[in-house]
């Protein structure tokens, strides 16, 4: 009788955990997650199935799916925290609102991401690798699109936009060039 051994395996999970103030949410398998900080209090909900988390007395929240080589969507707003967001190897997208004093931090890791700013407080962006889209909507921000064809679009706000190495695009709203400092561009369009 021969017995062949199976090939080993890897759960793929999502884990979501609170210590010593920081709320982590780490993803290795496609994933959406949505976490929305309120003062100290923080909401998390993960997959379609909405499994759903509440902390209270944060002091960060980090939100890492680094591992995953597939599409993740991530939603993050906070008021008073902001997260540090590190995305995969994937197409991820990612949203974040910092609605206060918190400033995030996003990290769009390789592929083809799209980045968006709906309010940003100091919020800074990397692109990392892939012809990535980032787009600004309000507050300030501090983005570098990275390696990769990128297209930056900024609706308003102010800060700084780096299209950084390959051959990158900026468009802009009509205010956003005034207040923005911008570089590395090869090509702009005005909205």
């Amino acid at each position: 009788m021969m017995i062949e051994s199976l090939e080993s395996r890897r759960l793929l999970t999502t884990t979501v955990s609170f210590s010593a103030g920081v709320v982590s949410v780490t993803a290795n398998k496609e994933e959406t997650i949505n976490v929305v900080e309120n003062n100290g209090a923080v909401h998390v909900e993960i997959g379609n199935n909405a499994q759903s988390y509440d902390f209270v007395g944060a002091t960060a929240v980090k939100i890492n799916t680094a591992t995953s080589s597939k599409k993740d969507t991530i939603w993050y707003t906070g008021n008073s925290i902001g997260a540090s967001i590190t995305g995969g190897n994937g197409p991820d997208n990612i949203s974040v609102d910092d609605e206060g004093t918190g400033s995030s931090s996003v990290h769009g890791g390789g592929n083809n991401d799209a980045i968006t700013v709906q309010n940003g407080n100091n919020t800074s962006v990397a692109g990392d690798d892939g012809n990535d889209l980032i787009y600004v909507y309000g507050g300030t921000s501090n983005i570098d699109a990275g390696k990769g064809n990128d297209t930056v679009t900024l609706y308003g706000g102010s800060g700084t936009a780096n299209g950084g190495n390959g051959t990158d695009t900026l468009i802009y709203g009509p205010d956003s060039t005034a207040v923005f400092s911008t570089t590395g561009f090869e090509n702009t369009i005005p909205l």
